[in-house]
């Protein structure tokens, strides 16, 4: 599965930064999805072969081959944060005994891609406008219950529904509270996708929900001590909170256990 997700996740990356640039409160996703690759510079089409995640750029030296205008970092650094989170978040996959089960790992696979992209493009999106568009909020609401539907029917236990059903409805109130409480410190985006998030983690059992919980705050406040550093923002300053939630969520379904486990053998260290 690992040489099928590092490709697989190269071209997410890679989608998922071309969509940042294309995407604005006013464009029809129609067109978003549709229109081909260009270079930003002369606007000539970019050919198929010049479009290879990470491998064009290195080939090409970091330049477009119609103008020789510059590439920047974010394309090959977004396609290699695709291909390196598809390649960890399939590793969290059990490894199927059947045919049945190797067609739904195969399914579970496309559906990880599909959050995957969404996310991605989700945390660019929200970074660059402060926004977080409901169409990819809501496919990563889909994808993951389709996905907590596989996991139940692998495991013969619908009644396990319950878990993912009832992550969603903790983490969609607890942002509720908090966008109450925050005065507009916390938008409605950020709830939905906190709810989709949520449901994510419960597939993965209640206590990678909690660490996915802690994680989201711990990387929003790591993101705004640093843009006060950098920039010398005040504390008061609108910051996205989508990447901080979407990196939080990756982060515990990766190491949630490991950290939930590390957690309760230093807190019974210190009880002893």
């Amino acid at each position: 599965m690992l040489w099928v997700a590092l490709p697989l996740g190269a071209a997410l990356g890679s989608f998922a930064v071309a969509l940042d640039s294309r995407w604005s409160p006013e464009a029809g996703w129609r067109d978003l999805l549709s229109r081909p690759s260009m270079c930003d510079s002369c606007r000539a089409r970019v050919a198929w072969y010049d479009n290879i995640p990470i491998v064009s750029w290195l080939l090409l030296g970091g330049r477009t081959r119609c103008c020789k205008a510059r590439i920047g970092l974010r394309e090959p650094f977004g396609e290699l944060a695709g291909a390196v989170l598809m390649a960890a978040l399939s590793s969290t996959l059990r490894e199927p005994a059947t045919y049945l089960a190797w067609s739904m790992i195969s399914l579970a696979i496309l559906t990880l891609a599909t959050a995957v992209a969404s996310g991605l493009a989700l945390a660019l999106i929200d970074s660059r406008t402060r926004l977080l568009p409901n169409p990819l909020v809501l496919t990563v609401a889909v994808s993951g219950a389709i996905f907590a539907s596989m996991d139940a029917l692998l495991n013969n236990n619908v009644a396990g529904l319950l878990v993912p059903l009832s992550s969603s409805l903790a983490w969609w109130l607890a942002f509720w509270v908090l966008r109450l409480t925050s005065r507009g410190g916390m938008g409605i985006g950020d709830t939905k996708l906190a709810a989709a998030v949520g449901l994510w983690l419960g597939v993965f059992g209640i206590p990678v929900s909690l660490v996915g919980f802690f994680l989201a705050f711990a990387f929003g406040a790591i993101q705004g001590l640093l843009v006060m550093a950098i920039k010398r923002a005040g504390r008061k300053q609108q910051l996205p909170f989508g990447p901080a939630i979407l990196g939080g969520g990756a982060t515990a379904i990766i190491f949630g256990n490991q950290i939930w486990f590390g957690y309760l053998q230093l807190v019974t260290g210190f009880a002893i």
